[in-house]
């Protein structure tokens, strides 16, 4: 019986967790965690070489949203690929935590930013 409890309890804490925040959509530039406080850095086609490098170095993948300059985590940095570096992408995802956000797809821009897209 407690083993039944304990499997419900993770099982709820598990599918709250997996079910994440508000559904967003954000235009903006994937930059390295070093740069991503300096948008003028970040939010550059000339700064993805140093975005690349920095991340292989150890640095984490940020979104910084183009028109608030807001520096987002990407929760999954596996979500990221060095070709959508260095040009102004749409992000879209579920908002976490913390300024996070859990990415579902990234595309170049083409569409104007919005929440609860889906």
């Amino acid at each position: 019986m407690r083993k039944v409890s304990l499997a419900l309890v993770l099982g709820l804490v598990i599918s709250v967790f997996a079910c994440g925040g508000e559904k967003a959509s954000v235009k903006g530039w994937l930059a390295d965690s070093k740069c991503g406080g300096d948008p003028a850095k970040a939010m550059s086609a000339g700064h993805k070489g140093c975005a690349v490098n920095c991340v292989k170095g150890g640095a984490k993948w940020v979104l910084v949203e183009s028109g608030t300059k807001k520096v987002y985590q990407i929760h999954n940095q596996d979500a990221v690929k060095d070709s959508d570096v260095g040009q102004e992408v749409t992000v879209k995802g579920a908002l976490m935590e913390e300024e996070g956000i859990q990415v579902e797809s990234i595309e170049v821009s083409s569409l104007p930013a919005t929440r609860g897209y889906l």
